[in-house]
């Protein structure tokens, strides 16, 4: 399954495969942020051009274990400028 959207829609996802039984997580998932604002959980296997910020779907979730506790959460504008440019920052 691809999940095409906004960072929130990705977010939510995210969370709804790390708290629930879910059977439809794509294979090798990553989460990805495109040239064009786009984020995206979908397939490591399925290529992509234009991908600015790509992480394993794990490291995504590990990243805001804490932050999916709370269901009504929803990172700030703020907190995904952050998180950017950590993976920026640490991705090789």
């Amino acid at each position: 399954m691809r999940t095409v959207g906004t960072f929130k829609k990705i977010y939510e996802q995210a969370r709804e495969y790390l708290l629930n039984d879910v059977s439809h997580i794509p294979s090798d998932p990553v989460v990805r942020l495109e040239s064009d604002g786009r984020w995206i959980l979908e397939s490591r296997l399925e290529p992509q051009e234009t991908t600015v910020v790509e992480v394993s779907l794990e490291d995504f979730q590990s990243y805001f274990y804490e932050s999916f506790k709370d269901e009504n959460y929803i990172p700030s504008e703020q907190d995904v400028s952050e998180y950017v440019k950590f993976v920026e920052e640490t991705q090789i």
